[in-house]
């Protein structure tokens, strides 16, 4: 039998060696099918697939020590396969949602200001948005990369390899578990509306004040000037607290670390 001796490795056969890097990539790539900063339109399948099997590399030593000496059979490697998948969906959703919340952020202004009829394609979730949607998506990846926010979510995803071992057939799901996922979207939208929330009071201030001088200027082509004066206004307070906003966002990103431990226990890891 050929013996692996590469010390970070530490001695195993071929046999126990590709099984733990086989079940260790499909959680790590079912994550990345949600995870905007691996994007399907960035990263295309057989290259996200390789980055996850990279990746997964990492993590082969300690998924190895999980096995069984008996090994496992082929409907049970199966079963197997398809809960890392699960469970890497599960981390994705939870990851994600930053970046959904500030795509929504712009999506919400440029609807707001009628900017919307403008879509374009979002690079890195690969479906349509608003201009200022794809833009403030492109500047949070970059963002998040560069504040070590990537860094942090691989450091929960090798913790999720011991808190939910490979080899056990884990989490477990029920229905009562539906409102708390569901609060997780209400969350994003929350999230959302709330970093949005000073540039569409001003827009809002905007149409307000072009209501009334319609009423008493009806010459006055409300239509055609509202749009330029309302996203002349949410330009300008988006430049005005865009730090401040990008700073408010990191604390959900570092916010992650605890929303592990209790998706944890919400799906009843050992």
């Amino acid at each position: 039998m050929f013996e692996f001796t590469l010390p970070w490795l530490g001695e195993m056969n071929l046999k126990v060696f590709l099984t733990a890097w086989s079940l260790s990539v499909p959680r790590i790539l079912g994550m990345s099918l949600l995870l905007p900063v691996l994007g399907a339109q960035s990263f295309p399948g057989l290259l996200r697939t390789g980055i996850s099997a990279g990746f997964a590399l990492v993590i082969v030593p300690l998924v190895a020590k999980q096995l069984p000496q008996t090994g496992f059979d082929t409907l049970t490697l199966m079963g197997l396969c398809l809960k890392e998948c699960l469970i890497g969906l599960m981390l994705g959703f939870l990851f994600s949602v930053p970046f959904w919340a500030m795509e929504a952020l712009g999506f919400l202004i440029d609807n707001q200001c009628g900017a919307t009829i403008s879509a374009t394609l979002n690079p890195f979730a690969g479906h349509d948005t608003s201009t200022l949607g794809a833009l403030y998506a492109q500047a949070f990846v970059a963002f998040f990369v560069a504040s070590g926010g990537l860094t942090l979510v691989m450091g929960l995803l090798y913790e999720t390899y011991r808190l939910w071992p490979v080899e056990s057939f884990v989490p477990r799901l029920s229905l009562s578990d539906a409102p708390v996922w569901l609060g997780i979207l209400n969350g994003t939208m929350a999230l959302a509306l709330t970093l949005a929330a000073p540039a569409m009071l001003l827009m809002y201030l905007a149409e307000l004040g072009l209501a009334l001088i319609s009423s008493f200027v009806p010459q006055l082509q409300v239509f055609f000037i509202a749009m330029p004066i309302k996203c002349a206004l949410a330009l300008f307070v988006l430049a005005v607290y865009g730090a401040n906003l990008f700073s408010y966002i990191n604390e959900d990103i570092t916010g992650l670390r605890d929303a592990l431990p209790r998706l944890a226990r919400l799906m009843g890891a050992p």
